[in-house]
């Protein structure tokens, strides 16, 4: 995280860091990449897959919400119901 944030993500491959961070189970790189693409649906799998920050699901969720168009809004609900027994 510290090397990301010190040089920021356009000097990486984001497509093999991701790969990789998804390999390695860094959900929080994870997250800064799906954050920087605006890919918040895919942020909720971070939450989900990080069992020391799925609690705070639903923080994120209500703190993302107003910011989001309807589309992506869709697109949160769907990962939301995909993964609602491990959420709840």
């Amino acid at each position: 995280l510290d090397v990301i944030q010190a040089a920021g993500l356009q000097a990486f491959d984001l497509k093999r860091l991701l790969s990789l961070a998804r390999q390695a189970h860094f959900w929080r790189v994870c997250e800064i990449i799906y954050a920087e693409t605006n890919q918040y649906d895919l942020i909720l799998e971070c939450y989900i897959n990080d069992r020391q920050r799925r609690t705070n699901i639903f923080r994120y969720i209500r703190n993302l919400w107003p910011a989001l168009d309807e589309r992506d809004r869709t697109k949160v609900q769907n990962k939301i119901m995909d993964h609602f027994t491990e959420i709840i």
